[in-house]
């Protein structure tokens, strides 16, 4: 088994997902995070991308060329954004325009809000 394979298996594990959790956030099929873990399939370069920004590490550590991971942020495990942004950051131009004038659309509906407002959401910390 090669380095990459352990790694995922060792990252998805210790983040608590299933097989079928993590597949259902990166939004592939559990067959394939399965063929993964077992070095049956490969995934391709974008695909690389997104399992390690998803467990905050970088592809050295991924591929086994490093020891050491990153810290692993709860708070990105916990969420979908970071799917989100790495999608937004393949879309073209007009792509980015549609895809922030619906964000904008849906942050102005008060019934698509949590309970914090607009103006806390935004603040950077």
């Amino acid at each position: 088994m090669g380095k990459f394979e352990n790694r995922l298996k060792e990252l998805r594990e210790k983040a608590g997902y299933s097989q079928q959790e993590l597949a259902e956030r990166l939004q592939v099929s559990r067959s394939r995070i399965g063929m993964y873990e077992q070095g049956k399939r490969k995934p391709d370069p974008e695909m690389q991308e997104l399992i390690a920004d998803f467990f905050n590490v970088n592809l050295d550590y991924l591929f086994g060329r490093h020891y050491e991971p990153a810290a692993v942020n709860p708070d990105i495990l916990a969420s979908d954004e970071l799917i989100l942004l790495k999608r937004y950051r393949c879309l073209n131009k007009a792509g980015k325009e549609k895809a922030s004038e619906y964000l904008l659309d849906l942050s102005e509906q008060v019934k698509y809000l949590k309970g914090d407002t607009l103006e806390e959401s935004s603040k950077v910390g």
